[in-house]
C-alpha cells in the first residue's frame, strides 16, 4: 500500500501549480520588448512572438490563448490584444513590457470574436457568431458598446481615427457595413461578391478594396457614395487579405491556398507582379516607413520579409508553426500619420505668464517615432474654440509633425520655445468634446 500524506501532497500540488503558471506566463524572454515590434501570431503553437524588425530576431514568446488570429496593439504599444476565434468568447491580452499575460476579456455570449483595431483609447472587435461589432475600454475593463450587423460572419473591422465610420466585412452575406455615425448609427449594406474578407481603406480614405476569395474578384467602393464602382477580374481566388502601401500606390493580396502574393497598381488597377512565397498566405503587415511588407506564408511556417522598392523577399521569421496575424506595437504613431489623442487641454505659459499656445495632457503616453510622449502641443487652431475647451476631456485627429517653435524673439519666447520643444511634436487637428 502506497502511503502519501496531506502534507506532502499539498506541496506537491503547489509546486506543480508555481511551475505551470511560471511556465505559461512567458514562455520565452530571450530579450527586452524592442520599440517599435513585431507581432507575430502562431495558430498551432498558440503564441504570440515579439520581434525586433531591425534584426527579425525573436525577442520573446507569450501563450496567444485559443485559436488565434487576429492581434493588435495599444496605442502606447505596451499591451497587446489577441483575438480568439473558433467557438470562443475571449480575447487575449498581454504586457508587452514583461512579456505575460494579463487578465483574459470575456465577452460573455459574443463568441467568435476575430476583427481587431485600437482606436480611441478602445480595441474595437467583431464577434461573428452573435453577428456584431463592440468596443471594449480598458480603463473600466468594461464592453461599453455593442452594435448588431445583421450579418452572417462578420469577420474584419476598421475604425476610422475620428470614430464617426466603422467598416466591416461580411464573408457568408457577401456584404460590406459602412456604419456612419451622426445623432445614430447608420449602417449601409453594399453587396460585393462572395467571400468578401479582407479589406482595407485607400490612406487618401477615398476607395475601400475588398477581396472576394469565391470568385477572386476585387470590389473597388468608392467612399463617399459607398457604392461598388469597379469589380476587377484579379485572379486571387481564396483571397484572405488585401492591404495599400503606406504611399497607396500599391495593394497586396495574399491567398490561403494560392503560392503568390499578389501585387496591383492602384491607379490603373492592373497586377503588376506576383512574389512566391510558399503553398498559402494569410496576414499581411505593412510597415509605416513604406519600406517593407510582411506576409504570413501560413502552411510554411514563416513571415516573409519583402522590400517594397524591389519587390521581392529579402527576409523571413520562423515564429512557430502556421503563422497568421500580424501587428505593430510602438509603431502606429510616426511622424507624418494620422492618429487620435485623449487628454486635457491646457494653455502652455511661458515664464512671464504669458500663453504661447495650447498643449495636450495625454491619458495614456503614446510613442511617436521611438520616443515616449505625454504631452503634445496643438496647433493651427481656433482661439476662440480652444479657450471654451480649456481644462476639458478632448480627444484630437491629425497629423504629428515636429514643432518648428514660436515666432517670438525676446526673453520669454526663448523660453518658451525650450519648454515647447520637450513636447516634441505637434498636432494639428479637430478637437471634439469627447
Amino acid at each position: 500500500m502506497l502511503i502519501i500524506s496531506t502534507m506532502a501532497l499539498s506541496l506537491s500540488l503547489r509546486l506543480s501549480l508555481a511551475l505551470l503558471v511560471c511556465s505559461t506566463a512567458s514562455l520565452l524572454r530571450a530579450a527586452d520588448t524592442p520599440s517599435p515590434a513585431l507581432l507575430i501570431l502562431s495558430k498551432t503553437d498558440q503564441t504570440l512572438s515579439i520581434v525586433d524588425p531591425a534584426t527579425l530576431k525573436i525577442a520573446g514568446r507569450v501563450p496567444s490563448g485559443p485559436e488565434p488570429h487576429e492581434v493588435i496593439a495599444s496605442t502606447d504599444g505596451k499591451t497587446a490584444y489577441i483575438s480568439n476565434y473558433g467557438r470562443n468568447n475571449t480575447i487575449t491580452v498581454v504586457d508587452l513590457v514583461h512579456q505575460t499575460n494579463l487578465p483574459i476579456i470575456d465577452l460573455g455570449p459574443l463568441h467568435s470574436p476575430h476583427g481587431l483595431i485600437f482606436e480611441g483609447g478602445k480595441l474595437w472587435f467583431t464577434a461573428e457568431a452573435a453577428k456584431v461589432i463592440g468596443s471594449y475600454d480598458p480603463a473600466t475593463q468594461k464592453v461599453d458598446w455593442i452594435l448588431g450587423t445583421g450579418q452572417n460572419r462578420t469577420h474584419m473591422i476598421f475604425v476610422n481615427p475620428a470614430l464617426n465610420r466603422i467598416i466591416t466585412s461580411n464573408i457568408s452575406s457577401a456584404t460590406m457595413s459602412i456604419i456612419d455615425k451622426g445623432r445614430d448609427w447608420d449602417q449601409t449594406l453594399v453587396p460585393v461578391h462572395g467571400g468578401a474578407e479582407g479589406f482595407d481603406v485607400s490612406p487618401n480614405g477615398a476607395e475601400v478594396w475588398v477581396a472576394n476569395a469565391q470568385d477572386g474578384t476585387i470590389s473597388v467602393i468608392d467612399a463617399a457614395s459607398k457604392k461598388v464602382t469597379q469589380t476587377l477580374a484579379a485572379n486571387v481566388n481564396t483571397a484572405n487579405r488585401l492591404k495599400f502601401t503606406p504611399d497607396g500606390k500599391l495593394a497586396f493580396v495574399s491567398c490561403l491556398r494560392g503560392s503568390d502574393l499578389t501585387i496591383f497598381d492602384v491607379a490603373s488597377r492592373k497586377e503588376i507582379k506576383r512574389i512566391p512565397i510558399g503553398h498559402g498566405a494569410a496576414g499581411i503587415l505593412m510597415q509605416p516607413d513604406g519600406a517593407r511588407a510582411f506576409a504570413s506564408a501560413t502552411p510554411d511556417d514563416y513571415v516573409a520579409v519583402i522590400d517594397l522598392k524591389s519587390l521581392s523577399v529579402v527576409g523571413r521569421i520562423e515564429p512557430g508553426k502556421q503563422p497568421d496575424g500580424l501587428a505593430w506595437a510602438g509603431a502606429a504613431n510616426q511622424q507624418g500619420q494620422s492618429t487620435t489623442v485623449t487628454g486635457k487641454l491646457t494653455r502652455v505659459m511661458a515664464i512671464g505668464g504669458e500663453s504661447t499656445g495650447w498643449a495636450i495632457e495625454l491619458e495614456s503616453a503614446i510613442t511617436v517615432d521611438g520616443k515616449q510622449l505625454h504631452s503634445i502641443e496643438v496647433a493651427s487652431q481656433d482661439t476662440s474654440e480652444l479657450q471654451g475647451l480649456n481644462e476639458k476631456r478632448v480627444t484630437a485627429t491629425g497629423q504629428i509633425s515636429h514643432r518648428r517653435g514660436v515666432e517670438r524673439g525676446d526673453r520669454e519666447g526663448r523660453a518658451a520655445r525650450r519648454r515647447l520643444r520637450t513636447k516634441e511634436r505637434c498636432l494639428t487637428a479637430a478637437l471634439p468634446l469627447q
